[in-house]
C-alpha cells in the first residue's frame, strides 16, 4: 500500500469508530481534489402538483383544508 492508501484508511477508520469530524473533513477533502463528488444538478423549474385522489370531489378535498369558522361550532375555546 502507498502512504496515500494508509492514511486514507486511517483517516476513514477514525471518522467511523471515532466520529472524528476532522477526520471526515479530510476524506471529503480528499473526494473533493480527485473528483470524486459531483453537484447536485440543478433540479429544473417544476410547479410542486397536488395528485387528488379520484375518489374526493372537489368540493370534499376543499373541506379537508377550510379553516373553521368561529359560527360552525368548531370553536373550542367557548363555553356551553
Amino acid at each position: 500500500m502507498s502512504p496515500f492508501e494508509i492514511r486514507l484508511r486511517a483517516q476513514v477508520k477514525q471518522a467511523l469508530k471515532e466520529k472524528s469530524f476532522t477526520a471526515i473533513m479530510n476524506i471529503v477533502g480528499v473526494a473533493l481534489e480527485h473528483e470524486l463528488v459531483k453537484p447536485v444538478p440543478e433540479s429544473g423549474r417544476r410547479g410542486g402538483g397536488l395528485v387528488v385522489p379520484n375518489r374526493l370531489t372537489k368540493e370534499s378535498w376543499a373541506a379537508l383544508f377550510a379553516k373553521p369558522t368561529p359560527d360552525d361550532g368548531s370553536d373550542k375555546s367557548s363555553k356551553s
